[in-house]
């Protein structure tokens, strides 16, 4: 199966002082880019600049692709962010990071993956407090951001995980109201990649900020419920 990843990266990323993580207000629709095919050279020879780079893929009805934990031996370990990778100084242009983690840590997703060629810079700043993309506040205060490349993607709705990568089903968990949140109907996906297995689940943006921000409790009793046959998924090749 091609991997629909290879969509031409700007060459001018908008810079932005503060990360706002939004989803669309209506569904996002693939129409126009699901049958992209991946370009011969790059239209950006430079290399890259910035510290890390953020993938930000959204499903059709507006939810986000989200990191909530990791499993290993039993056991799980929280961490709500945008899927990110850290930049090979001095080695990779402009967005050659990002492909590397579509095409290797998000495993069998990449078959759904397409890049719009959108993205955005960020520069850290003091007063943010978005601990999507950089993790979760510390007792000391929020982790010293990466100065950081957002990239946009669709996910193909036509796009069918296979089952063993189905770590809780939806309802699975039943929620309890925490500040106004509860945690989402949405089906925990596990990935195998290099010894790790990550949790990956389909979040809003408001539902994103919040177990990024303050629902890291609640994060870890959902994740709690996910069953991972590390075998098995050892064996669900990408591409």
């Amino acid at each position: 199966t091609s991997v629909a990843t290879g969509a031409t990266v700007s060459p001018a990323p908008k810079k932005r002082a503060q990360l706002e993580v939004e989803a669309s207000a209506s569904p996002v629709s693939v129409k126009d880019v699901s049958n992209r095919s991946s370009p011969s050279t790059r239209s950006v020879k430079s290399m890259a600049q910035h510290q890390e780079e953020v993938l930000r893929l959204f499903r059709n009805d507006g939810r986000i692709l989200t990191q909530v934990g990791r499993w290993k031996k039993n056991k799980t370990t929280t961490a709500c962010k945008l899927p990110a990778i850290d930049v090979r100084p001095g080695q990779e242009i402009v967005g050659q990071a990002i492909e590397r983690m579509v095409n290797g840590r998000l495993g069998v997703l990449s078959r759904g993956i397409v890049l719009t060629g959108e993205n955005e810079e960020v520069i850290p700043t003091t007063r943010s407090r978005r601990f999507s993309i950089t993790g979760a506040m510390s007792a000391a205060g929020p982790k010293k951001s990466k100065e950081k490349v957002i990239f946009e993607a669709l996910m193909d709705p036509s796009f069918r995980i296979p089952s063993v990568c189905v770590a809780s089903v939806a309802g699975t968990f039943r929620p309890t109201k925490v500040r106004g949140m509860n945690v989402p109907k949405e089906d925990i996906l596990a990935i195998w990649w290099e010894g790790d297995v990550f949790l990956y689940s389909w979040l809003t943006s408001e539902e994103l900020e919040f177990f990024a921000a303050d629902g890291d409790s609640q994060l870890g009793q959902w994740i709690a419920t996910s069953v991972v046959n590390e075998q098995s998924l050892q064996k669900v090749v990408s591409i």
